[in-house]
């Protein structure tokens, strides 16, 4: 994929981005993004999220299984769930209040309007109890004081269970000084570099601490397709992209974005042509065909290598940064996360001493100015290449795909007319 060294434009893409949520977990916990959850726990995802936004994934054992805890947005507010690995439901919580009681609600339903019903009732009771209190009733005021001590029993074996695992907030508040060292060492050669981001993204007003960078993607255990959309990306032969700007020095740059009617088999994966043309001031620079697919389940795009053609003077002079999926030490990355989740950090490339990309979810709100429109809800994705040091910034829109990539912007999208 195609990576722009501009300073300037960099330094301003820089200004105008926040500093997202630190994705370092709590004790014994790890991130991990939906396609690396069971399937039975990404359905159940799907349904508690419906319309609303999923925040991140955390994985951690309990009682010697695997759990799965997600924090979402739904109407505005933010909610806790923890699913089991057949995607049951142990609680759900809202931000800030303490959990529901009771490992097996999965839906609250009648019995969560009784509980709500029974819990108003031993309000009551109390509230009864304390007037006679006031009214120097000490037998009854005895028996609201046992009660009120089996409250608090019951409370303390709510934090007894809770200490296992860690409270959430108090995981959270501590995430940037703990780091992931729980989730090992990473993949060999220059794969250890991931180690060293906390300096990089220091300096560049992103995440701050040691963040590990996804490598393994379970390729051999899914089924992909050459055709298919998610939100932030199309993979449909005949869409295009075009993009526009100028570098530090005011030359005009245009970058085309096409997905060919072109197939290729790459390591046993039938993958999909994608594009990549680029001119500066009206010249051809360079043409990379990329070598994609898709996962229908998950909707994450996986990337399989690409051909590169640099040029200079209308001639060929170099094929820089091409690699293959199974060439040379080379393996797939990922391309683009079927469901972003914010912090998620994973190569793109894994192409030792070639190409070794890797990204990581910096925004899920941005806004982009474009002369297509004012584009809302962007995923914006930092990128990097340990190999050179270069960094910038990406962003896509929904239901279009790349719309800025650092001082280039859309000017046109949509599907081109045969003939």
């Amino acid at each position: 994929m195609r990576t722009k060294k501009s300073t300037m434009a960099r330094a301003l893409m820089l200004a105008l981005a926040t500093s997202g949520t630190s994705l370092v977990a709590q004790d014994g916990e790890k991130k991990v993004t939906l396609d690396k959850v069971p399937q039975a726990v990404q359905k159940a995802i799907r349904e508690k999220v419906g319309k609303g936004r999923l925040v991140d994934i955390g994985k951690f054992e309990k009682d010697g299984k695997a759990v799965y805890e997600i924090e979402m947005v739904v109407d505005g507010k933010e909610y806790d769930v923890l699913f089991r690995e057949d995607g049951s439901v142990v609680r759900k919580s809202l931000e800030g209040e303490k959990p529901e009681k009771g490992a097996e609600k999965q839906e609250r339903g009648e019995k969560g309007e009784k509980n709500e019903r029974e819990s108003r009732e031993e309000e009551d009771e109390d509230e009864e109890r304390e007037d006679r209190k006031g009214r120097g009733e000490r037998k009854e005021g005895k028996r609201g004081r046992d009660d009120d001590d089996e409250e608090e029993d019951e409370g303390d074996e709510e934090d007894e269970e809770h200490e296992g695992r860690g409270e959430r907030k108090e995981g959270k508040r501590g995430r940037d000084e703990e780091g992931d060292d729980e989730e090992g060492d990473d993949e060999e050669g220059d794969e250890e570099d991931a180690d060293e981001d906390g300096e990089s993204e220091h300096a560049h007003g992103a995440h701050a601490g040691a963040t590990r960078f996804q490598t393994d993607f379970c390729l051999e255990t899914r089924e992909l397709t050459t055709v298919g959309r998610s939100r932030f990306f199309v993979l449909e032969p005949g869409y295009r992209l075009v993009l526009e700007g100028k570098d530090d020095e005011g030359t005009p740059e245009r970058l085309t974005i096409t997905v060919l009617d072109e197939t290729r088999l790459i390591g046993g994966f039938e993958t999909r042509v994608v594009e990549e043309r680029e001119t500066k001031n009206g010249e051809l620079v360079e043409i990379s065909r990329n070598f994609v697919a898709m996962c229908p389940m998950s909707k994450s795009v996986f990337y399989f290598g690409e051909e590169v053609d640099i040029y200079e003077d209308g001639k060929v002079i170099g094929h820089n940064g091409a690699w293959v999926h199974g060439r040379e030490g080379a393996r797939a990355g990922l391309v683009m996360p079927g469901e972003p989740v914010l912090g998620a950090a994973y190569y793109e490339e894994l192409a030792p001493k070639v190409a070794m990309d890797r990204a990581r979810i910096h925004r899920l709100d941005a806004v982009v100015a474009t002369p297509v429109g004012i584009l809302k809800n962007c995923l914006e994705v930092f990128e990097e290449n340990p190999l050179d040091g270069e960094k910038e910034y990406k962003r896509h829109a929904p239901g279009i795909g790349l719309v800025q990539d650092e001082n280039l912007v859309l000017v046109e999208y949509g599907f081109v007319k045969k003939g």
